[in-house]
């Protein structure tokens, strides 16, 4: 189960990635990200799981270096 969470997470936290940046950000950085991001998360913690995915993504975006965006 925690492996089908974690492909879920990873899926959807790239797709509000690309969406909250309009689609700026470049699909594979959004994926990498996503990944990487994914692998910090313990999914057996149930405050970590339910935290909203897209409030993550709006957190992550400013971070993002400005060359990851397509002009």
């Amino acid at each position: 189960m925690v492996n089908s969470d974690k492909m879920f997470f990873c899926n959807q936290l790239a797709e509000y990635l690309l969406q909250e940046s309009n689609y700026k950000l470049e699909n594979n950085v959004a994926h990498s990200i996503a990944k990487s991001i994914s692998e910090s998360i313990d999914f057996t913690n149930q405050y970590e799981v339910h935290k909203s995915i897209r409030q993550r993504a709006l957190d992550i975006l400013p971070s993002v270096k400005k060359e990851y965006f397509i002009a």
